[in-house]
């Protein structure tokens, strides 16, 4: 941490910590309806810390919309655009009043301009950001029509390319390579593969607590590679190298976050998982399932993707 802190500016070694805390009350808030209280945290975040992920400003720039709060729907807007949101990711169903206000060419032209200088400060990490894409690519190849040896090897080479750059500059998630696009909202190329791999957490759990305090990695995303190196225990997928000895070593953790299956979480388990969420600086099971019900209702959107709405990482 000391190394990585010393090669970058102030504001990249800021705890995220306090970050997902101001997000995950915003959250609360905003599901009881507590506006006012929503938005104090939603600002606290986007104002302390420089970068944020994606997800945050764009969701709470729906709320802003909603609630007719134009000023900060343009302040949400722009900090997302600064933070690699396009213009386009605009074009679903909850910012289609958005687009019939005075205010949103100036809106577009605005989020364009934060963009472009985003795309320029992060060019220097494209060249990994295309490396990973293509690495998932193989995985999924590998999995599809590969070989057991050859999925392996795949497996093995890109673990041991994971554990040289988060030693060296640190996690290649969003933070390093930006969003992949609108539908995901994050950039989870890294961490999918890992998920191919029984003994990533088990080996490397407390560098990648380390990732999350300096937001490279949400929380929900380090809980779900350990929930997921745990399944592998039990499921011993075709498309995992199963390793005993890293799940007995995994497992005194009790790293059961209830993030595949919260909704039928029997009550009498909330206080427990609800302790251990709020260690790891995630939002309560109650708060989980009253997002869910609005996202049905299509008042909010607040999963993306195609792998992140699998484990409701919202």
């Amino acid at each position: 941490l000391l190394f990585i802190c010393l090669t970058k500016d102030v504001a990249y070694c800021k705890d995220y910590l306090t970050y997902h805390a101001y997000i995950n009350t915003a959250e609360k808030h905003l599901v009881n309806k507590e506006f006012d209280s929503c938005f104090y945290y939603y600002d606290k975040a986007f104002d302390e810390f420089e970068f944020v992920f994606v997800k945050d400003p764009f969701i709470a720039a729906e709320v802003a919309l909603k609630q007719s709060d134009w000023n900060r729907l343009v302040k949400y807007l722009i900090k997302g655009a600064q933070n690699g949101l396009r213009t386009d990711c605009l074009d679903i169903d909850v910012f289609d009043a958005l687009k019939s206000l005075s205010i949103y060419a100036t809106v577009h032209t605005d989020m364009d301009t934060a963009y472009e200088a985003y795309t320029k400060k992060h060019r220097v990490n494209e060249a990994l950001a295309t490396d990973w894409l293509q690495r998932y690519d193989l995985l999924l190849d590998a999995q599809q029509i590969g070989t057991s040896s050859e999925l392996d090897s795949r497996i093995t080479d890109d673990v041991k390319y994971v554990k040289e750059i988060l030693k060296k500059s640190g996690f290649p998630a969003e933070k390093m390579l930006g969003p992949m696009n609108c539908e995901d909202m994050a950039n989870y190329s890294a961490i999918a593969v890992l998920l191919s791999y029984d003994c990533w957490m088990a080996e490397n759990h407390e560098a990648l607590w380390e990732a999350v305090k300096r937001g490279e990695l949400l929380p929900k995303e380090f809980a779900a590679m350990c929930e997921a190196e745990l399944n592998n225990e039990k499921t011993k997928s075709f498309h995992t190298v199963y390793n005993k000895a890293c799940y007995i070593k995994l497992k005194p953790w009790g790293m059961y976050f209830a993030l595949y299956d919260y909704a039928l979480t029997p009550e009498s388990k909330y206080a427990e998982i609800n302790a251990l969420r709020a260690k790891y600086a995630i939002c309560d099971i109650e708060t989980d399932l009253k997002k869910k019900q609005l996202e049905r209702t299509g008042e909010y959107k607040f999963n993306f993707g195609k792998w992140r709405p699998r484990i409701d990482y919202h």
